[in-house]
């Protein structure tokens, strides 16, 4: 399992799968968004060994000084899970989207701006490796590395 801590006080969860013909797969879920945040975006940490950990004692980075509520900003965690799954020597990002955290619309945006980086979604009944998952409930989106 492990804990993805970012700035000031979000946390993303996943996992590693070592899969025999997939490789190592990454698994991150991705909370929604916050509409009614300011404009300065959260930012994942440079230095991963510092917010990444696996059921031992959580690291974190030196959070800049937040001015109020602050939301994830999807470009710039993304772009620092691409780096974090590469360093970790990932063959695939599976981004989890829970379908009963977001509305229809603002799913369906991102799931189209996620294709503008190499995403592509797992159609349902598709299992990814070995992990069969409910197509109702969740919405899978894999970047190859």
């Amino acid at each position: 399992m492990l804990e993805i801590v970012t700035p000031p006080s979000h946390v993303l969860h996943g996992f590693i799968a070592d899969e025999p013909t997939l490789g190592r797969l990454v698994f991150v879920h991705l909370p929604p968004t916050h509409t009614s945040a300011p404009a300065r975006p959260e930012v994942l940490a440079p230095h991963f060994s510092n917010v990444l950990h696996s059921d031992g004692p959580t690291y974190s980075a030196i959070p800049p000084a937040p001015t109020g509520p602050v939301a994830l900003d999807i470009r710039e965690s993304l772009t620092a899970l691409l780096d974090l799954a590469d360093e970790i020597e990932g063959t695939q990002l599976v981004l989890i989207l829970d379908k009963d955290e977001r509305e229809p619309a603002p799913l369906a945006e991102l799931m189209h701006a996620l294709m503008y980086v190499g995403g592509t979604p797992v159609r349902p009944g598709v299992p990814v490796g070995e992990w069969e998952w409910d197509a109702r409930r969740w919405a899978l989106v894999s970047i190859e590395l």
